[in-house]
């Protein structure tokens, strides 16, 4: 018990210095980031319009964000428009013309669907919810001269080596359930957190010891409209 107190005292002092030297830089990226990250919307012919999610810049034209958040392109009614506004003053906006859903997506929520996993407690089974698997697209603007410039991303190498305790921080738009709707439409002014990857495992919960666990866990809060938020390390 005093080896096991010792060491997790020592791994707390240790995240908390990381913390410290990171949680700056951090907040220094997110700061560049800002302009590269646009708020999401659903217009109806009426001219309404509703927040759907959050989406950055990856490539020239190209936004990248969830799947359930760009699949809403596919939901469309008549007369609908999907489309992303910038931060800037005044805002910009870009229509949303083809989206590019990973093919994983639909075959994961397919796979699930058909096996129905449940977990078992004496004589009571529950079934489990599922994570969505792949859940990444990418979205096609029209016309994206003035988009802003893509983040960088981060090399191959640098994610398998993401481990629990990695300081990590989003700039987005959480809107569900948040005061006067989270975010203003009209004018988006993203929200900035900061916190730590918390583990690293398959879509099944079991924790990868070989660097290629692709659900990266975290404490960030996540509200809905938060999804398609580009998380970033130190280095942005």
């Amino acid at each position: 018990r005093v080896e096991f107190g010792a060491l997790l005292e020592k791994s707390q002092k240790e995240l908390q210095a990381k913390i410290k030297v990171e949680e700056p830089k951090i907040q220094e990226a997110l700061a560049r980031s800002r302009k590269s990250v646009y708020l999401v919307l659903r217009k109806n012919p009426k001219g309404q319009e509703m927040g759907v999610g959050t989406a950055w810049v990856g490539a020239k034209g190209v936004l990248a964000t969830n799947a359930h958040v760009a699949e809403t392109f596919e939901k469309l009614e008549p007369g609908e428009t999907l489309f992303v506004r910038s931060t800037e003053s005044p805002p910009r906006d870009f229509s949303v013309e083809k989206i590019l859903l990973n093919p994983g997506y639909k075959e994961f929520q397919e796979v699930w669907r058909l096996y129905t996993p449940v977990q078992v407690f004496g004589v009571s089974t529950q079934v489990l919810r599922n994570i969505p698997a792949c859940d990444v697209a990418l979205m096609y603007v029209a016309d994206a001269a003035g988009l802003a410039d893509p983040l960088p991303l981060e090399p191959l190498a640098g994610l398998e080596k993401l481990q629990a305790g990695d300081v990590a921080g989003y700039i987005g738009f959480p809107m569900e359930n948040m005061v006067l709707g989270g975010a203003n439409l009209k004018h988006p002014s993203p929200q900035n957190h900061v916190a730590h990857l918390t583990n690293l495992t398959d879509f099944f919960l079991v924790q990868s010891l070989s660097g290629d666990g692709q659900l990266v866990q975290h404490a960030l809060p996540a509200h809905g409209g938060a999804s398609g938020s580009p998380i970033l390390n130190a280095r942005g």
